[in-house]
């Protein structure tokens, strides 16, 4: 019986059907083709508190205060964003699904911030900013399944 998180594939050679050969060998949910592994408790943890952080952060409101500066801004956007999807992908969510409510998410949390919710602002530079934050933690989340760091 194989470990969790592994299969066995019988007929390898083959394709992967039965070959009636006896060739078998273990297969680990990365070569399934999972991006980033095996989920652990670790990770949906992570995942539920980077949703949190990226909520609170998003839907707060505010008191009237000066903008902050650009940047600062922005880099926020980037990293929440980031943050949620990589610990996404790590919670083993499946990926377009992930990404794919991310992007809209970024639309719909701008529009909010512009029709609901007093004293904020919805800006279209920072649905950018949020995309780019998705493409970025999806990236730094493959490149490290794969040992690139």
């Amino acid at each position: 019986m194989p470990a969790p998180g592994r299969m066995t594939l019988q007929g390898v050679g083959d394709g992967g059907r039965a070959s009636g050969n006896g060739d078998t060998r273990t297969v680990t949910r990365k070569e399934r083709g999972h991006p980033v592994g095996r989920p652990t408790a670790r990770s949906r943890a992570a995942f539920g508190i980077s949703v949190a952080v990226q909520l609170g952060v998003l839907y707060w409101p505010r008191a009237a205060q000066p903008a902050p500066a650009l940047p600062l801004d922005t880099a926020v956007h980037v990293l929440i964003f980031a943050a949620v999807a990589w610990a996404g992908l790590r919670a083993g969510v499946p990926a377009v699904a992930l990404l794919a409510l991310l992007v809209a998410h970024s639309v719909v949390s701008e529009v909010a911030q512009e029709l609901l919710l007093p004293r904020r602002s919805g800006d279209a530079a920072d649905v950018l900013a949020d995309v780019s934050g998705v493409l970025l933690g999806a990236l730094v989340a493959v490149a490290r399944r794969r040992g690139v760091d």
